[in-house]
């Protein structure tokens, strides 16, 4: 059976570490290639990793022909069948199930479009339910996703770190630098303070300021902590 790669279908599979890898590798050498290729509508659906080491190393596979309405449905079983045969860490399943985002935003519009009162589809549940984890969780990855640096989402890949500690780390990165030191808001609060009671005293000590001292030293608040 002819089929393409589809990078969009390759995509789907999470990449396999060094050693998970170097086992599939040592087993298609030994036993070869046991399991077939899944194939639809001349794209390889399931399989990309058997079928480079086969390519590479020269060993017989075969393939098996799948049937779906469309694309989105073979997708979508793709991002399926993969969560549900290999055994992933918290952080791949989400961003696994995560790809199936368009696909349930899609399925519940088009289910309002057919039922009046069809209930409301949340998404993040969605994707919650099937990487059976919460929906903070989800919500956490989608946020490194689009906002960690690549070494941070390499830690969580390995495991070397927690979905959560990544997400605070990252969180931290992209807070503004006046948001990053607690000892400066510390001081700042603590100087602004300073100055409120300064200027409270000044105004119910009248025997030692007039109107015009505590108009002043408001005005000089004013013009350090707010500007002109």
């Amino acid at each position: 059976m002819q089929f393409t790669v589809d990078r969009e279908f390759a995509a789907v599979m999470p990449p396999l570490q060094p050693e998970e890898k170097l086992r599939l590798e040592e087993s298609i050498v030994r036993d070869g290639c046991k399991s077939a290729l899944l194939v639809w509508d001349g794209i390889l659906v399931d399989g990309h990793h058997r079928f480079e080491i086969c390519e590479r190393l020269g060993v017989p596979y075969r393939t098996e022909g799948l049937q779906f309405g469309s694309r989105d449905e073979a997708l979508a079983w793709s991002i399926q069948w993969h969560l549900g045969r290999r055994h992933l860490t918290t952080y791949a399943r989400v961003t696994l199930a995560l790809k199936m985002e368009g696909y349930f935003k899609a399925a519940g519009l088009k289910r309002k479009a057919h039922l009046v009162n069809s209930p409301k589809v949340n998404t993040r549940e969605s994707i919650a339910r099937l990487a059976a984890v919460g929906d903070s969780t989800v919500k956490e990855v989608k946020y490194i996703q689009e906002n960690a640096d690549e070494d941070t989402k390499k830690k969580l890949s390995r495991g070397d770190i927690s979905i959560n500690a990544a997400h605070e780390y990252t969180k931290s990165q992209h807070r503004p630098p006046e948001a990053q030191s607690a000892p400066a808001v510390v001081d700042y609060i603590e100087e602004l303070s300073g100055l409120i009671l300064k200027v409270l005293r000044m105004y119910h000590d009248r025997n030692h300021c007039t109107d015009r001292d505590v108009l002043d030293a408001l005005k000089a608040a004013e013009q350090k902590y707010v500007g002109e």
